[in-house]
This record gives C-alpha cells, structure tokens and sequence, in this order.
C-alpha cells in the first residue's frame, strides 16, 4: 500500500515541480517590472517567504531523527520523517502605487502535500501521514511587510502496519479552517512571522477544537533571495493549538542553504519539542532532534 501511497504521490507532485522549474526563475525575489500593471500566469517568485523551522510546512524532505522522549505507544527511537509537496503560484497582479512609485504585488498560490513518519527500529513500518491542500493569497506592498490569507485543509492517517501491530484505530483528524498571516522583513536577514488559524469544519468534534496561533523568527545570511542565499540561516517556529490547551510547540533549526536554480537547498540540524506532528496523534508529546535534507521547489 505505501508503494501505491507513494507512486499517487510522486504523480501528483510532478505538475508542481514542472511548473516552478523554469530555468532562470529566482524564488523570493523582486520581479523587474516596468512602471505599469501587470499580469501573469505562473509567476517564477515567492512573495511570501516560507516558514524554515515549521515541521509542518509544505516542502520535499527526508529527516534523520532520534527520539529522546515520545508517549505515542509501541513506537522505536530512531524515526525517518519525508515530505513530498510543494507550492505552485497560480497567478501574479503587479502594479505601482502613484504617490510611493513603490511595486505591489498580489498573488495566489496553491499548496499541495504529503507529510509521513516512519519506525526505523521497526522495518521502516509508516507510524502515520497527513495530506495537505491550500488556496493562499499573497500580498507584499512593500520591500518590509507581506501578508497572506486562504483556506487550508489538513487530513490526517494511521500507518497499516501500525494498525496491524497495536490495533489503535483511526480518529478521523480532518482540519479546514481560514488562515491569515503577516510577515516582516527587519532587513534583507532578519524575518519575522505571525500567523492564526480558525477552523470552519472540524470532523472529531469532541476532540478537535478551532482556534491554532504560529509565530516564528528566521535568519538568513546573506538575505531572503535566491541569488544570495549561499550561506548559513537559523530559524525558530513556536505553533498553539486550543485543543491542547495552548501548549505551545517549539521548532528550531539551523543550517546551510545552497542554491542551484530554481531550487534551494538546505542541509539543516534540528531540533523538536512538542505535539507530534501528525493529526492523528495530536494527543502525543515528543521531543526529536536530527539531521534533514530539504528542497525548495
């Protein structure tokens, strides 16, 4: 079955990847545009930065991790986590403000993503997955404030070896709900992020709650464009959900990015301390630390 899991995956993967690997695209940075509006289809830049540490962000991963500490039963310590997604912008609205001559921008993007852990100690055997999809809108008006707002929806599973071997059953994790975030730009190094989440349709009613609140800090050497970002970057992500009461989640990273356009590398050392990151075992506490491998379509 994870074969199968795998190849549907890969195949609904493929048109992001064609899509965002035109040569000569530069994700993250300014479009040179003539003074006028502008429209376009699959644009070859992100407005939006995404957030580095978030163990929950859409991206092609594979991660090493040593588990010092979990509660989710008949689990080993050693842990593979892979990521299979990506983000494809839709279209782009350029236009310059008459007062500032300052270029604005206006963008939707679509996010698509597969997000598992596996048992090392146990034959590779998958401990769960989640499926992601997102409508998001971005905005930028300026070189030091974006923002973006949109659904998402979330779904969540139980590995069939799992299953097999503990007969824990599956709660139907499904989330969608509205989010909105902010992101500031201190200087070409120094981000910041603050985002919230409300969800509009909840399938485990008495477990699931709404409300879920991200903020986060990164820092990139040599800044947030692809043509500089050959270099060292630290990144932090602390995550709430109100169905646990608050707790709040910590991520942290810290790494070497290279890039070989279109895509970014990152070769980054990390370290976890929170909920686990899959829907089905929200009510499971681990800590996690490791070495991972991410590609940045």
């Amino acid at each position: 079955m994870i074969s199968k899991l795998y190849s549907a995956l890969s195949l609904l993967c493929l048109p992001v990847g064609i899509a965002l690997a035109a040569p000569g695209s530069e994700k993250n940075e300014p479009d040179k545009l003539p003074a006028m509006e502008q429209f376009s289809f699959a644009p070859t830049t992100h407005i939006y930065s995404p957030y580095l540490a978030d163990q929950r962000r859409v991206t092609f991963a594979f991660q090493a991790l040593s588990v010092s500490k979990s509660n989710i039963p008949d689990t080993g310590a050693k842990r593979i986590g892979l990521r299979l997604g990506g983000r494809l912008e839709l279209f782009q609205y350029a236009w310059q403000a008459k007062q500032t001559e300052q270029t604005k921008r206006l963008q939707a993007n679509l996010e698509v993503g597969y997000r598992g852990h596996f048992d090392h100690s146990r034959s590779q055997d998958e401990i769960g997955w989640d499926g992601n999809y997102g409508l998001l809108f971005s905005y930028r008006g300026s070189d030091m404030l974006a923002y973006r707002f949109g659904i998402y929806h979330t779904s969540s599973h139980i590995g069939d070896e799992y299953i097999e071997r503990t007969g824990r059953q599956r709660i139907n994790y499904t989330r969608e709900e509205y989010l909105a975030g902010m992101q500031v730009n201190f200087n070409p190094q120094w981000q910041t992020y603050v985002e919230g989440g409300y969800a509009y349709k909840l399938v485990d009613k008495p477990l699931q709650q709404k409300k879920r609140a991200q903020l986060g800090l990164q820092y990139q050497a040599t800044g947030f464009t692809i043509s500089q970002r050959l270099g060292w970057y630290a990144a932090a992500d602390f995550s709430a959900y109100e169905e646990r009461d608050w707790l709040v989640n910590k991520s942290y990273q810290i790494g070497f990015s290279f890039a070989t356009r279109p895509h970014l590398w990152r070769l980054a050392f990390e370290y976890y301390d929170g909920q686990i990151p899959l829907g089905e075992f929200f009510q499971f506490d681990e800590k996690f630390s490791g070495i991972s491998l991410y590609v940045d379509i």
